[in-house]
């Protein structure tokens, strides 16, 4: 309990903010499996993230909040600093992934409209596979079989 009064104390006056994405800690609690929650409130270009648990929007003092959890293992032997500092880079790291995830977005929709999208209607086949085996695990193919649609196989020589 210790340890959450401690970030609990860090975590009211933290917020981190920078290229359009900020967060926030509102709370901190201690769950049933004994991990530390934190519940973080993400904004992306000033509009809040919408996290859902259990199919409800989560909300904590009017917030939407997603949890960041920490597990007591995370915490022993540190030193507030070290505690605050762990905490700030990990807030920080779901920070950067919201910015990646809006990129990917964005990415992604060029990469459908420009390339993928000319490749609707095309048809692909494919009427055997090969399969390895590296029955000792030593890393050295022992037997390739070449697998065919109609269940039959060719088992190629292996030096």
């Amino acid at each position: 309990m210790k340890i959450a009064s401690l970030i609990l104390g860090f975590c009211l006056i933290a917020t981190f903010a920078f290229a359009g994405t900020s967060a926030e800690i509102i709370s901190v609690e201690q769950d049933t499996r004994k991990s530390i929650v934190i519940w973080v409130q993400y904004k992306v270009d000033g509009i809040e993230v919408e996290y859902y648990e259990n199919g409800s929007l989560k909300k904590i003092d009017g917030k939407c909040v997603a949890p960041f959890y920490m597990q007591y293992s995370n915490a022993v032997d540190k030193t507030p600093v070290e505690l605050e500092e762990w905490v700030k880079v990990n807030i920080e790291f779901q920070c950067d992934n919201l910015i990646k995830a809006k990129f990917y977005d964005i990415t992604n929709a060029e990469l459908i409209a420009s390339t993928i999208s000319k490749k609707i209607g095309q048809q692909y086949s494919k009427e055997e596979a090969e399969v390895v085996f590296d029955i000792d695990n030593d890393g050295i193919v022992d037997k390739k079989w070449t697998v065919k649609t109609d269940g039959t196989y060719v088992e190629a020589v292996t030096p």
